[in-house]
């Protein structure tokens, strides 16, 4: 079952490199032609500045998933569902702290872009950053379970499920943009795909690993050692935001939303 689990968790990981690949070349032209540059520019401009704010979730999923895989081999199970209830009541609480944060932020979107950003242009970003925002939220609570289901072992689901959520993103976004030619459209269809996901993995840790998340006591010396580990993922996540994210943030600002496009498609060729 194991090897079984590993042979085929390795072929959906590359399936879902492949069609990653796919999505990028040929996927993001599509959405550049049917929302035009300037609006395309300013979705990545205000992706790019909310997930910034995802170094807030301190790397909680991997943490998850180490602690859970580590009680798993030591025959402690019974120690999950305490460890995962822990870590849902961290999200709450780094929830809350993404959503001070990000209503500091909003208030510094029209000042930071007023020179190039349209008026509309610049209420469309409003509403973009609250919306991705949202979704953000919904991220840190799915990156405990990802984490769960991961530390048990299941490569097949986890990763089957990064394949289908790729493929149903794709045919959403071609779908829904071919009637509605907006940019927050293509956000709606990321937070919906977010919250059917999150039930699905729920369910999944429920009924097929019959994990019943349960809080019992506030393990203190769980939570300061899983902290040190949950510290290095903050460190790391902050230098990936920074070599991802920052560069879109600042030719926002300074050159505008067109450059934006031209910018994140040769960093997305690149890439591929």
């Amino acid at each position: 079952m194991k090897q079984r689990q590993l042979k085929w968790g390795i072929i959906f990981s590359y399936i879902s490199i492949i069609l990653n690949t796919l999505y990028g070349l040929f996927l993001t032209p599509y959405m550049v032609g049917c929302l035009g540059e300037a609006e395309y520019g300013v979705y990545k401009t205000i992706a790019a500045l909310t997930a910034a704010l995802m170094i807030m979730d301190m790397g909680i999923g991997s943490t998850v998933m180490r602690y859970v895989a580590k009680y798993k081999a030591s025959g402690e199970d019974e120690k999950i569902p305490n460890f995962v209830a822990m870590n849902l009541i961290q999200a709450t609480i780094l929830s809350g702290g993404i959503l001070l944060v990000g209503a500091g932020i909003f208030q510094t979107i029209e000042p930071m872009y007023s020179e190039t950003f349209t008026n509309d242009q610049i209420t469309k970003a409003k509403l973009l950053f609250v919306l991705l925002l949202g979704n953000m939220i919904l991220h840190v609570f799915e990156n405990v379970f990802n984490g769960v289901i991961t530390g048990h072992n299941q490569f097949v689901f986890g990763n089957g499920i990064k394949v289908l959520r790729i493929l149903l993103r794709s045919a959403l976004i071609v779908a829904v943009l071919n009637i509605f030619k907006n940019s927050v459209a293509l956000v709606l269809i990321d937070i919906a795909i977010t919250v059917l996901f999150l039930i699905v993995e729920l369910c999944y840790i429920k009924l097929a690993l019959n994990v019943k998340i349960k809080f019992s006591k506030w393990e203190k010396h769980v939570f300061l050692e899983s902290g040190k580990y949950t510290l290095l993922m903050f460190l790391t996540s902050i230098a990936a935001q920074v070599n991802n994210n920052l560069d879109n943030v600042v030719i926002g600002s300074l050159s505008g939303p067109e450059l934006v496009t031209i910018y994140s498609m040769g960093l997305l060729i690149f890439g591929m």
